[in-house]
């Protein structure tokens, strides 16, 4: 289901009349978008879009029906892990969709420890959510993502720069990513992703173990 987003809620969002969305229709953006009493509407809209009767039976006739392996996004439990798999899903993203569903909900990297655990190895495990650095990457590939997924810094190269903005901050993410390997002595992801207790909790810094 939608979140409760406060942001969009008060923005007012309004595309200038010479913008429009090709997958929207135009009458619906006008009355959509306009929104009551200066409120946004988009977030009203795209939540009636959503079906909360939704449920692992609709996963499991999607696999079925769909052509190309069906990837589930959303899961931050390792009960939920198993469903997917159970119902045929061929790979996992541990996401928290940047937290602006439930804003007390875990973050991604807490979560991600409990998937892979459920997992066992038997499909990819991606991440994304709060990718600031390269040295964020270095600790979930530890922490046994297959992958990780980057939005945000991706974004705000591609405003301030374009194309080139984009490769700046990749490079920049890269170089990070490799000097954590280098400094850590890892000279493979292989390495990195069967070294045991490579990133502890930070929690565990003011614990009474040390």
């Amino acid at each position: 289901m939608m979140g409760r987003r406060r942001a969009d809620e008060r923005n007012g969002f309004e595309l200038p009349g010479h913008l429009k969305m090709e997958n929207f229709d135009v009458e619906l953006l006008a009355r959509t978008f306009k929104g009551k009493e200066g409120a946004s509407g988009f977030g009203e809209y795209v939540k009636n879009m959503f079906d909360l009767t939704l449920n692992w039976d609709d996963l499991r006739w999607l696999v079925e029906y769909s052509k190309i392996p069906v990837i589930v996004k959303g899961i931050v439990r390792g009960c939920d892990a198993i469903k997917a798999l159970e119902a045929g899903a061929r790979g996992i993203v541990v996401s928290n969709h940047g937290g602006r569903q439930i804003e007390s909900t875990a973050s991604t990297i807490e979560a991600l420890p409990e998937v892979v655990e459920a997992v066992q190895g038997r499909c990819p495990v991606f991440v994304d959510g709060g990718i600031r650095s390269g040295t964020d990457i270095f600790k979930c590939i530890a922490l046994g993502a297959d992958m990780v997924f980057i939005g945000r810094p991706i974004i705000y190269g591609l405003s301030v720069g374009g194309v080139e903005g984009v490769k700046h901050v990749i490079q920049i993410l890269r170089t990070e990513f490799e000097y954590a390997m280098r400094l850590s002595g890892i000279s493979s992801i292989h390495q990195l992703q069967t070294v045991p207790r490579m990133v502890v909790h930070k929690n565990y810094y003011s614990s009474s173990k040390l």
